[in-house]
């Protein structure tokens, strides 16, 4: 999980595309709550209180940031 969210690319990457990123952060044990346009959850990368950790999609394009620890990535 931690490799995928750092280094979006092989099998996972290509799992996500054909699924919903928020069901395969589900299956991670990532539970997101709606927020907006998209969805926060406690970042899996660092320990925290309150949710930072951002996930958003567009046009099929995946977007996940933690604003707290900086860390991001974009599935295509």
């Amino acid at each position: 999980m931690l490799g995928l969210l750092k280094q979006a690319n092989g099998a996972d990457a290509e799992e996500i595309k054909r699924r919903d990123l928020r069901d395969y952060l589900f299956n991670q044990g990532i539970h997101l709550k709606k927020n907006g346009n998209g969805w926060v959850a406690l970042c899996p990368l660092h320990e925290e209180t309150n949710p930072s950790f951002h996930v958003s999609e567009k046009e099929g394009i995946w977007l996940w940031h933690c604003f707290g620890c900086n860390h991001g990535w974009t599935i295509i």
